[in-house]
């Protein structure tokens, strides 16, 4: 029996049709062993090849290096160097090692049932596959193939237009797939996710320089404390308050840096600096900082909007017999009489640790009045759980303005024993003789809230242990009971905060894991959810030498006071770690829960940054052949806090390194357009351009009225030390409405620089879309006749919906069009424009601007045609065979289509 196929259509050895030449092995099948193909090696019998021979594998397959810088841009004809191939032209390496010629057909592969907006592929998790992308106004999911099926990697709440996926390295590992990540518009800022093997993402982290005027720098977390606290200013752009407490001083962070030092003070920095609204005449937060002075405990009110040289408010606490007292536990503040202000309760060590009492202080006009006292506890009682006597938090959770607390082995409702106003001196007794208390029975608790959780209007608890992986949660009840259950926290929690992340007026829990120095701490957030306890804590992102939680409103991420509370989280370099410094990680509030750290629109930290509607990523500065060459991020934001009395918009460039990382705001660069380059962004779209050994150009599709559009193509050009986006040519004019979504670059011609395509029509409910092509050029665009290259498949008046480019016979030296439409589309090969135009009365010819109609869509597919339908296309290698397959979907689902091999 003879063994043979033809080298552009070889069979592998299962038909075994008779032998053509140019083959893998001897001809001939080794019947004792098995057909091993004899290792021998073929060249390609293509005119004008250069390129290697392609050695055979065991199954009688031409071999290739699925990660060799080849292979890894084999669907990238701008960057593909024919003279040094992946495989044979027209063929695809597979992440098995093969070789395969893309087929004529495509196999209906699964349904997926989820909302489509827009539809992109990309190879998140690194494996050689690409996931499936599908993004509408309000929703991104992602999903991946297993064997047969199409399984969800992520689902996410969203709310924009930028989402896109890049890799932003701008070199791969040795002997790796890129990974691509994926970019959302959030706030104010772009985030990043990734993806690992296991196919789950987690937001990447953007820390920015902490930077004080102090003469010394800050080197340790025990020596200062952060803290962010409101100017009042809710529609503020700019932000002052930042503040670092350290133990001798207060300096507020902002564009005129200030210093309040404490001369002969010491501040207690055991725990976190308390802040609140105290004083009823401003609408300014107050830092509650503890003092020793002159061996006294002293209450200090910072006042940030106060005038530099007005006193400030203190409040020195009496001991007993002789004795000063000492802090026992957090200053706290809530509102016990329900006035609308909240009052500041401290628990205080007495009659040298005796016992344990509680004094809360009223601010009354510009000063403190001392309200109830209450014994809290003695270090006997403390000491049945083995841990020392402190109060981890303070409230009221019966309702009877006595307060209640909770310390490391129990909560404690305080009995209402006497009439609040007991007399000076004399406090309730809430501790020995307590009305109601649940005690710890697991180890002691080093960290407690006392707030409302579930939006029920009764106070709840929440406690953890120090390094314990799970939350003891005590749901109020309206007979002042209290119902326990647990949380699973997913790691060991450090640090613990509460705040509003989601805005929807049920308090949420910040965590901070409990790791080693110079190690990465995971911060996860647990959603306070309506009448029950708060969800498991989901992972937001990791933070290198976290040490420190901390809530506010940090205005920049969202341009004015949203009713969302943001974290932070306080990075102190050190010499485990290899890092200087101290940085802040902010994430912000997002009514969608996608809170992550961001890549800021502002090129000052202090500052609100724009609100990004147009993101792309590519080598904007150098080619991308060139070693040195590094990406960077394109954006176009609305300016929010230029005070206009309209909005603007403005070009962003945010150069990357090696490893995919931002510089510092203080070196973001940003350009003001022309007017109509960004008039309308909210409604435009945004390409990139790629040429062949030059840097990539930016391209936006802009609307301009309601009849017509234009393109603008920019270059990243150098302006000494300022980058800024200018005009590569002047803008094309077209009429009508460019279809969302429509536009793209690739290279149709194969000529090295990409052309635009794009569909118009004359209006959403558009009886009739037009496809157009404007060929790249170095120069310029070359802009054909006013007659469209297609409006409609065949004779069918079915609404042309989406387009993609690709290679699908070795017939046409050119790509072919996949046309989506309402009739189920055709495949299209377009004129070539080295050929010139005709005039508008021609009828036919490839001279002008008229495609040829090769078949309906539905003839590529395998067995079941009428499959293949919806309004969106994408392409992509979803099976890692080497060959880009289609996946189609409406918007409700989407289906992918595999392309098959000539040899399976």
């Amino acid at each position: 029996m003879v063994l043979g196929a033809s080298l552009l259509a070889p069979s592998g050895c299962v038909d075994y049709p008779r032998l053509e030449g140019g083959v893998c092995g001897d001809g001939f099948i080794d019947e004792a062993e098995g057909e091993d193909c004899d290792g021998a090696s073929i060249t390609p019998d293509i005119p004008g090849y250069e390129g290697p021979s392609f050695e055979c594998t065991d199954a009688c397959r031409l071999k290739c290096e699925p990660k060799s810088p080849a292979c890894l841009q084999q669907h990238d004809l701008v960057s593909k160097d024919m003279k040094d191939p992946c495989c044979p032209p027209g063929w695809g390496c597979g992440t098995d090692g093969s070789c395969r010629q893309a087929g004529t057909t495509f196999r209906p592969g699964p349904k997926v049932e989820t909302e489509v907006g827009r539809l992109f592929t990309a190879d998140f998790d690194g494996d050689g596959k690409q996931e499936v992308l599908a993004a509408t106004a309000t929703t991104v999911t992602v999903h991946h193939l297993d064997g047969e099926v199409m399984r969800e990697s992520l689902r996410t709440a969203f709310a924009g237009q930028a989402v896109i996926s890049a890799d932003l390295n701008a070199s791969t590992k040795v002997d790796a797939f890129p990974r691509e990540e994926l970019l959302l518009a959030i706030g104010n800022g772009i985030g990043v996710l990734d993806a690992d093997e296991e196919h789950v993402f987690t937001p990447r982290v953007y820390p920015v320089e902490l930077l004080t005027d102090m003469d010394e720098p800050l080197v340790s977390e025990r020596d200062w404390k952060m803290v962010l606290a409101s100017n009042g200013d809710a529609h503020a752009n700019t932000l002052d308050d930042v503040f670092i407490v350290t133990s001798r001083s207060v300096i507020a962070i902002d564009q005129e840096p200030g210093e309040q030092q404490f001369q002969d003070d010491e501040v207690d920095l055991r725990w976190p600096i308390a802040v609140a609204n105290v004083d009823p005449s401003t609408d300014c937060e107050e830092l509650l900082i503890p003092l020793k002075r002159a061996g006294s405990l002293v209450l200090h009110v910072h006042d940030p909007c106060a005038d530099p040289g007005a006193p400030a408010l203190n409040w020195a606490f009496d001991g007993e017999g002789g004795v000063a007292p000492e802090l026992a536990g957090p200053v706290q503040a809530f509102d016990l009489d329900h006035d609308g202000h909240p009052e500041v309760a401290v628990g205080l060590k007495v009659g040298g640790e005796e016992k344990i009492q509680i004094h809360v202080l009223h601010h009354v006009s510009g000063h403190f009045e001392e309200g109830i006292c209450v014994d809290a506890l003695t270090p006997a009682v403390a000491s049945l759980c083995g841990a020392a006597p402190v109060l981890l938090a303070i409230g009221d959770l019966d309702g009877d303005l006595v307060p209640d607390y909770v310390d490391p082995c129990q909560v404690v409702m305080s009995a209402n024993l006497s009439s609040p106003a007991t007399p000076a001196g004399e406090c309730l007794s809430g501790g020995e003789s307590a009305g109601y208390r649940v005690y710890n029975t697991e180890r002691p608790w080093g960290a407690a809230i006392m707030h409302e959780l579930n939006g029920d209007a009764h106070p709840d608890v929440v406690a953890v242990s120090p390094g314990g992986t799970a939350l003891a949660f005590f749901r109020g009840t309206e007979e002042g009971l209290l119902n326990p259950s647990g949380i699973p926290a997913g790691m060991a929690v450090g640090q613990m905060v509460r705040g509003d992340f989601d805005g929807d007026s049920i308090a949420d829990i910040g965590l901070l894991e409990d790791v080693a120095r110079g190690s990465e701490a995971g911060v996860r957030l647990a959603f306070g959810r309506h009448l029950t306890a708060p969800a498991p804590p989901v992972l937001v992102g990791r933070v290198q030498d976290g040490v420190q939680l901390v809530t506010g409103d940090y205005r920049p991420l969202s341009a004015a006071s949203d009713g969302m509370t943001d974290l932070a989280v306080l990075s102190v370099g050190n010499a485990v770690s290899g890092e200087e410094g101290s940085f802040m990680t902010f994430f912000a509030g997002n009514a969608s829960r996608s809170l992550q750290s961001t890549m800021m629109l502002s090129t000052d930290l202090l500052v609100s940054g724009d609100v990004p509607k147009l993101i792309a990523v590519g080598y904007f500065r150098k080619p991308r052949e060139e070693s040195t060459a590094t990406k960077g991020i394109a954006a176009v934001g609305l300016d929010l806090g230029g005070g206009a009395s309209e909005l603007s918009s403005r070009m962003w460039w945010i150069g990357l390194d090696k490893d995919g990382d931002p510089p510092p705001p203080s070196e973001r660069q940003v350009t003001v357009p022309q007017d109509s380059a960004t008039k309308r962004v909210i409604e435009a779209q945004v390409a990139i351009m790629r040429r062949s050994e030059k840097p990539d150009r930016l391209v936006l599709g802009v609307p301009v009225s309601d009849e017509a559009f234009e393109i603008h193509v920019f270059d990243l050009v150098t302006d000494g030390a300022v980058l800024q986006w200018v005009p590569a040519f002047d803008p094309v004019e077209l009429t009508g409405r460019l279809v969302p979504g429509s536009l793209t670059a690739v290279d149709i011609n194969k000529d090295g620089t990409d052309d635009l395509s794009l569909i118009t029509d004359s209006g959403p409910n558009s009886a009739v879309n037009e496809l157009r092509v404007l060929w790249g050029d170095e120069n310029d665009l070359s802009v054909p006749l006013d007659s469209p290259l297609l409006q409609s498949c065949a004779d069918s008046s079915g609404v042309i919906s989406s387009v993609v480019w690709t290679e699908l016979s070795s017939d046409y030296e050119m790509l072919e069009g996949v046309v989506l439409a309402a009739d189920g589309g055709c495949i299209i090969a377009p004129p070539d424009p080295s050929e010139g135009e005709c005039d508008t009365d021609t009828s036919e010819g490839t001279a002008c601007n008229r495609v040829t109609i090769l078949k309906s869509a539905g003839a590529f597919i395998d067995k079941e045609p009428a499959l293949f339908k919806g309004a969106t296309l994408a392409l992509g290698d979803v099976d890692g065979d080497g060959l880009l397959d289609l996946i189609a979907a409406d918007a409700t689902s989407f289906r992918v289509f595999f392309r098959q091999p000539e040899n399976p």
